[in-house]
């Protein structure tokens, strides 16, 4: 927990290495650069099932990662201030007696990359965490192992590492080696039940020089292809057959949603194509019947009038998969569900003689709504033009009412005024005889006046459609000659190949104010750490070339054989707390967190502490009601009138409270803390001048004042309380 809280810190004070430059005007850096690139994903050993890495947040903001911003994150001005301000942490703020935490020290100066973690399954199930150092070289490494052995609870070496880099590690619930390589830093620890060394050096051999293909990597390249983000991955293969031994319909239940193809899992932030990335990616394999939606395809072809401000896609499937898809889900439905569009589908037909699968054959796979420089309209393309067309006539003919066409500027403009649903239901009580008269009938033929008035113009295989033709008119004008296509895949970067649905925006100046706000932060986090801090090096904006637009999308992608669901944005972590002061937010949570967190683990030991003191007050009054009575200190619970078993004032965290000639001993356990399960906290009774008052020592506190002791020796407080001070309340110090 105190490691969670210097973590949140390092996050803010990482943000500020966004903040670079432009090449031909800023200084680049051509040093060594703060965090090494992750090792372990590219030497995983054949048997593991699982994989994630934790970002070093530092890393993450700081490394390149192919994209607009590698030059400021590169800039000399950024990684010296982001360097100074580290420095500070570790100088000015973690040599402070409330951070003064090996562990802390740790994770802000030793650690160099960032951590991978690997599972393997069974028979022997373990895990192998990589990550690089600092130090490069052995006796610092075991300086650095000795120093967290000195906190409880320690994780310690149990001797220096021995020629080839290999020791024990004690301290965790896991048998664990270590391995430490100081040519490069980089440390590999494996814990498990009942390891041997010879296993630890087993998997060792086991590891590949390097793994030039592997199952996750494909999935990675959607998530974060910098390898500075957060990444996880599941081999669903083999987890699934292992989880089937707890939970035996798990292969059955996945095979009923759809999912009994699944090969693998894989979920994480980072950076891929250009952008950031907060992703979720199935790999369902490539037996389209087994999966629970279809495969989408898509080709956008439309075109806008310059780039668009944002655009949303919905991809129309194949009819073939639309009935397979209906014939899935009505299959899951009550016999009157099923019954009921049975009915609508019906009703449609009588209506307006099309079917609803005419419909979707006659369109698609892409709609696009666009907001571009002309206005709000979509674009849809035209799957089959010539039943379209069919269609159209058919509703004309059903309804008495066909499109008109208009032309402007030579553009020819359709404009189709269709009844409204009121319409529709007035005209067809008026055909059956059934007109209702009074203020409701009046009411429908109101009603039934309006119409939905739709607007369109033809370009190839598409329809640009609008509610009102004014947007049309200025398309026609203007000139469509954007293709969507390109914007999507070069401004936005995002691939809507395989999108089920997407929306994909842009924001005007949010990379220019997010950089500033960089700046801000690393300036407040200067302060805090007390580092030397040049903000007139920092460059400008102006000078980075940031662009004028952020980009922010969300798609949900039915490939083949991915499924998937992506938020993407610019490679700001930040612009996510974009808004009513974020970053403020976040450095002050960061703030605050490494200074209350440290704190945390303290109070709520202190917390169980208090529960012994407070089933103790009932035991007090039996001893000194004895003292009152008979003249003497109660040589056991039983003399003093208590049961005579001391659990029989146990508690949560408090197994015994005994009585020995007068001393209450206070025994912890149960659900209590590690850090004082099995300690004891001592009260010693005191007596006023005249015995009239006991007054009571608690733990370690010096002698009541104005008082005289009534026990001595052995039996004394100070020599019955193990546990740590800092554990116990101010009373008892």
């Amino acid at each position: 927990m105190r490691v969670a809280g210097f973590v949140a810190t390092l996050i803010v004070a990482s943000f500020a290495a966004c903040t670079s430059s432009d090449s031909g005007k800023v200084k680049q850096w051509t040093g060594e650069l703060p965090i090494a690139a992750p090792f372990l994903r590219g030497q995983l050993p054949p048997a593991v099932v699982m994989y994630e890495r934790i970002p070093n947040l530092l890393g993450l903001l700081t490394s390149p990662k192919q994209n607009q911003l590698d030059t400021a994150l590169r800039s000399e001005a950024n990684i010296q201030n982001v360097a100074s301000i580290q420095q500070g942490l570790t100088q000015n703020v973690l040599s402070l007696p409330t951070f003064s935490d090996p562990r802390l020290k740790f994770f802000a100066d030793s650690l160099r990359s960032p951590i991978e973690v690997a599972a393997f399954g069974m028979p022997n199930p373990a895990v192998l965490i990589g990550a690089t150092l600092a130090t490069r070289s052995v006796a610092d490494f075991n300086r650095l192992f000795a120093e967290l052995g000195q906190v409880p609870p320690s994780l310690s070496l149990v001797a220096p590492l021995d020629d080839q880099g290999i020791g024990e590690l004690v301290g965790l619930p896991l048998t664990a080696f270590v391995k430490f390589d100081p040519a490069n830093g980089r440390m590999l620890l494996l814990a498990g039940m009942g390891l041997s060394r010879a296993a630890f050096s087993q998997v060792l051999q086991s590891m590949p020089a390097s793994v030039k293909d592997h199952p996750m990597y494909a999935l990675e390249q959607k998530i974060d292809a910098s390898g500075q983000g957060l990444f996880a991955w599941i081999d669903a293969t083999r987890i699934v057959p292992m989880t089937q031994l707890f939970v035996p319909n798990v292969a059955q239940e996945l095979g009923q949603i759809g999912l009994g193809g699944l090969r693998s899992v894989a979920f994480g932030f980072g950076t891929a194509n250009g952008k950031g990335r907060l992703s979720l990616v199935l790999d369902v394999g490539d037996d389209r019947n087994a999966r629970p939606l279809p495969v989408v395809a898509n080709n956008i072809a439309a075109t806008a009038v310059g780039d668009p401000d944002a655009a949303v896609l919905f991809s129309i499937p194949s009819p073939a998969e639309l009935t397979r898809l209906e014939s899935m889900l009505l299959g899951g439905l009550p016999p009157d569900a099923r019954s009921g569009w049975g009915q609508t589908k019906a009703r449609l037909k009588a209506l307006l003689d099309v079917d609803v699968e005419e419909m979707f054959s006659s369109i698609g796979p892409d709609v696009v709504l666009l907001f571009d420089q002309a206005g709000d309209y979509a674009a849809v393309r035209l799957r089959d033009p010539a039943l379209f067309d069919d269609i159209v006539k058919r509703i004309a003919a059903k309804t008495g009412s066909g499109p008109v066409e208009q032309s402007i500027g030579g553009t020819t403009f359709h404009h189709w005024r269709l009844p409204s649903v009121y319409g529709l239901g007035a005209n067809a009580n008026a055909a059956n005889g059934n007109a209702t008269a009074g203020p409701s009938g009046d009411l429908l033929t109101v009603l039934g006046r309006t119409h939905y008035h739709v607007y369109w113009i033809r370009e190839g295989d598409y329809l640009y459609v609008a509610r009102i033709p004014q947007p049309l008119i200025d398309r026609a004008h203007a000139g469509a000659h954007a293709r969507v296509a390109d914007w999507l895949a070069t401004k936005q970067r995002i691939d809507t190949s395989t999108s089920l649905f997407a929306a994909t925006g842009s924001i005007a100046k949010m990379p220019r104010r997010t950089y500033e706000m960089y700046v801000g932060i690393l300036q407040s986090l200067a302060d805090v750490t007390d580092a030397k801090f040049d903000v007139w090096a920092m460059p400008t904006a102006d000078q980075l070339a940031l662009p004028e637009k952020g980009a922010i999308g969300f798609s949900v992608n039915l490939g083949e054989p991915y499924l998937s669901l992506e938020l993407s944005y610019e490679n700001h972590p930040g612009e996510l707390f974009f808004g009513n002061g974020g970053f403020a937010s976040v450095a002050a949570i960061g703030i605050l967190a490494a200074i209350a967190i440290p704190a945390y683990e303290d109070y709520t030991i202190r917390a169980q502490v208090t529960e012994g003191l407070n089933l103790a007050a009932a035991v007090k009054v039996a001893v000194a009601e004895t003292l009152s009575t008979r003249g003497t200190l109660p040589k056991d619970r039983r003399a003093a009138g208590l049961p005579p078993d001391p659990a029989a004032s146990s508690g949560a965290y408090v197994t015994a409270i005994d009585v020995t000639n007068g001393v209450i001993t206070i025994t912890y356990g149960n659900a209590a803390n590690a850090l004082i399960r099995g300690q004891t906290l001592a009260l010693t009774p005191f007596g006023t001048p005249r015995l009239d008052t006991i007054v009571w020592q608690c733990g370690f506190a010096p002698s009541p004042a104005g008082t005289r002791p009534l026990v001595t020796g052995a039996d004394a407080a100070r020599g019955g309380t193990t546990i740590v001070a800092k554990y116990l309340p101010s009373a008892c110090r």
